[in-house]
């Protein structure tokens, strides 16, 4: 499929860092740190009270709600007018309700057209997997997180890394930096074009 566009959907597609600041700030939890990327860090917790809230807040009925980053709506809005469709890889977790929870999310804010395919993966599991099955086919991969966004050069993909204090030490050149999904919209349709 020529018109696949691949996806991180966290800091991306979704704004989930502040829904989940949110949810987590009624739990007593303050950001202490707002550049690392570590939850441990972030909130001044355990790495065993970071993981537990995490995954309390991905399984819980909060991930169906989580609004759409930025310009996001617009941007995916226009690529779908133009013919292409996404496939979501998203380090959600492997909680299948939540899987699903996410793909109503998702319909809710982009339509039912938008995303032919949700891949949820453990959140300590790399992505390597699935961006295999693309392995060199010079499809798009947008992404947020340095490592992913690498895995995705090495892998052959035309790597987008949507900008966050969390990214400003990844210099490479064969990774596009954008700022916003006018940004993506523009980069992908002109080079169809």
């Amino acid at each position: 499929m020529n018109n696949l566009i691949l996806t991180d959907c966290d800091g991306v597609c979704l704004d989930w860092e502040a829904h989940f600041h949110k949810w987590v700030n009624i739990r007593g939890h303050d950001k202490v740190n707002l550049i690392s990327y570590d939850l441990s860090e972030r909130y001044d917790i355990t790495t065993q009270r970071a993981q537990e809230l995490l995954v309390d807040f991905n399984t819980s009925a909060y991930i169906m709600s989580v609004p759409a980053f930025k310009d996001a709506r617009s941007g995916i809005a226009r690529l779908v007018e133009n013919g292409f469709k996404f496939h979501a890889i998203t380090s959600l977790g492997d909680d299948k309700q939540a899987a699903k929870l996410r793909m109503m999310n998702l319909e809710h804010l982009f339509g039912h057209e938008a995303f032919i395919e949700l891949s949820c993966l453990s959140m300590s599991k790399s992505k390597s997997s699935m961006l295999k099955q693309y392995e060199n086919s010079g499809k798009w991969w947008i992404e947020d997180h340095p490592d992913n966004a690498s895995l995705g050069v090495t892998m052959g993909l035309k790597t987008i890394l949507m900008d966050h204090p969390h990214n400003q030490k990844v210099s490479d050149p064969a990774i596009i930096r954008v700022k916003t999904w006018r940004d993506i919209t523009n980069l992908i349709l002109e080079e169809r074009a």
